[in-house]
């Protein structure tokens, strides 16, 4: 027999509060002094905070008091409904409604929030970004001043998560020193290191939306100018340190469905096309439409755990232009081939590639994207596969 309609409710709510409270625990000595409630009105306790969207899908925490939060709660929710929620927000009456709220009393205090408010002097509120629920997924804190101005960026990786923000803040420090003048990158503020935890501040971005097109200019000038901005070398690509990296990578994951095949493709890539001399250079690794902006004259991009040397140029615009067509149009067969069309004569007109190194730098992509959503599968087994771009799209251009 099933329970009924409102105890089902209340056990799904039951579940959300313990899973938000875990995924919180980071932050606060002790989870237990943390409670979840929907009871409104009032201003709020001093360390409370708001759950927008939904206690079910939580995204983002805002204080429960007045503060200057509603453009960081717009921008976490395009369209109607963040202009809507952000409204209710600056008016106060989102913390009139039945919405949940994380009550922290005030004798709980927070070692990691009280450190990173160090690392960014001037904070005044605090705004926390948990996104999806999965292992790895570092907490990000937006840390605004007096008037809601971004002063800066906090992102906490805790047990697998650690090893991310190690390496985002090692390459935002190389970035640094680069000769990049359409590329803006963060700049470090801060990094400590305790345990399994590690924390980085970094200087926050901002700018006007960017064109989503993949064949944007500018997007080709600024990927161009980060590929090469460190030299770049032609080498064999059977010599690439990307594939020196991903065949380490390979060795550390478990031989699961996810993973089992994309070694073996690898060496059949190798035997086809392993002589074939690439362009090498760096690349961002995860550069896609929601990590950059237009800024000036270029672009702030952020996001950078993955920059890496030794990778084919023109894997960056590969990646853009993947993920603009699995987000707007799906990731059926159509799509795959509508996106070899797409960069096929990218890669030709921008980089000059010949066939075989076109062919060479798109199945190394291939292996690269796979292999990492395995190891991002590792520590979530139970995560849906991967739809699109996988196994079947890398047979077709490795054995045909």
């Amino acid at each position: 027999m099933s329970p009924g309609p409102d105890r089902a409710e209340a056990t799904a709510e039951t579940s959300a509060s313990a899973s938000l409270l875990r995924r919180l625990r980071p932050l606060w000595k002790d989870e237990a002094d943390l409670s979840v409630s929907r009871r409104p009105g009032g201003p709020g306790g001093a360390g409370d905070f708001l759950v927008l969207p939904r206690l079910a899908n939580p995204i983002l925490l805002v204080p429960a008091q007045r503060s200057p939060a509603a453009d960081s709660i717009r921008a976490s929710a395009p369209g109607v409904r963040g202009r809507a929620l952000a409204t209710a927000y600056r008016t106060g009456v989102l913390r009139r409604l039945p919405f949940a709220r994380v009550h922290v009393p005030v004798d709980t205090p927070s070692p990691v929030l009280a450190e990173l408010e160090e690392m960014v002097p001037g904070t005044r509120h605090l705004v926390i970004r948990l996104g999806r629920d999965r292992p790895g997924r570092a907490v990000v804190v937006a840390c605004l001043g007096v008037q809601g101005d971004a002063l800066g960026i906090g992102k906490l990786g805790v047990g697998p998560g650690v090893p991310s923000v190690v390496a985002e803040h090692r390459n935002l420090v190389r970035v640094h020193d680069l000769p990049l003048t359409l590329v803006e990158a963060p700049e470090a503020l801060g990094f400590a290191r305790a345990g399994d935890c590690a924390l980085l501040a970094m200087t926050a971005l901002d700018g006007a939306e960017a064109s989503l097109d993949p064949d944007d200019p500018l997007l080709h000038a600024a990927m161009t100018e980060l590929a090469r901005s460190g030299g770049t070398a032609e080498t064999r690509l059977a010599d690439a340190a990307q594939v020196h990296a991903l065949r380490e990578l390979l060795a550390s994951l478990p031989a699961d469905e996810s993973s089992a095949w994309i070694g073996p493709e690898l060496e059949r890539m190798l035997a086809r096309l392993g002589d074939t001399v690439v362009e090498v250079g760096l690349w961002h690794g995860d550069w896609v439409a929601w990590n950059h902006r237009r800024s000036g004259t270029g672009l702030a991009l952020w996001d950078w755990e993955h920059l890496a040397d030794g990778v084919p140029v023109g894997m960056d615009y590969l990646h853009y232009a993947a993920q603009h067509l699995r987000r707007l149009q799906g990731t059926e067969p159509a799509q795959e081939q509508r996106w070899l069309e797409l960069v096929r004569s990218g890669l030709a007109r921008r980089w000059g590639g010949s066939p075989a190194q076109i062919e060479a730098t798109l199945l190394l992509y291939l292996l690269t994207v796979n292999a990492r959503y395995a190891d991002e599968r590792a520590e979530a087994p139970d995560a849906p596969a991967r739809q699109g771009w996988t196994r079947s799209l890398v047979q077709e251009l490795n054995h045909g």
